[in-house]
């Protein structure tokens, strides 16, 4: 997920609140709970409609979060409510799931494939990955993804991409063959 420039400060300021209080793990937890609730864009629709008051809409997140939320987390959502940033609240769940891994010395590591790889082919990327991590442990998050048609996509963290597919390939060659077909 893409996040905007307020989720990174929004989630940066609660995550500065939790590691203040010792709640940042608790939560995270919940972040994570609440993003889920908000994939279904119906609730955000309503979260942002005009006619509704700030009244019900906090009314109906107590509703949708049954399992009881952290006061910063009430907070959070109330302030987001008021400003009328609610849809930003899967980015800011995102991102603070990003400084709560850092925390840890974890960093995130996605492998997307065409088709399910072998465990050995998994732990090999893993391996070479590390050399270019600045955190211990990496945590592996595999994608099948038939379109990319061969190879593998491998993202490490936020911001290292290392594109081995067979669709990338064949685009590059398309690009370079039209090109020159003109010279």
């Amino acid at each position: 997920m893409q996040e905007t420039r307020i989720a990174k400060r929004y989630a940066t300021a609660l995550f500065r609140l939790a590691e203040q209080r010792g709640v940042v793990e608790e939560v995270d937890e919940q972040l994570s709970k609440l993003e889920k609730l908000f994939r279904d864009r119906r609730l955000t629709r309503l979260l942002l409609h005009p006619q509704i008051t700030r009244k019900q809409k906090e009314q109906v997140l107590l509703r949708v979060s049954s399992f009881g939320v952290h006061e910063l987390v009430a907070s959070l959502l109330k302030l987001m409510l008021r400003k009328h940033r609610i849809d930003q609240f899967p980015a800011v769940a995102c991102y603070y799931d990003l400084l709560t891994d850092r925390s840890r010395g974890v960093e995130e590591i996605t492998v997307i494939s065409a088709v399910e790889l072998e465990d050995e082919d998994y732990q090999e990327i893993l391996a070479r990955a590390g050399a270019y991590s600045s955190y211990p442990d990496l945590r592996l998050i595999k994608k099948i993804q038939p379109e990319i048609i061969g190879g593998a996509i491998v993202e490490l963290g936020r911001d290292k991409v290392v594109d081995m597919s067979l669709r990338t390939a064949l685009t590059g060659l398309r690009r370079r063959l039209v090109k020159h077909r003109y010279y």
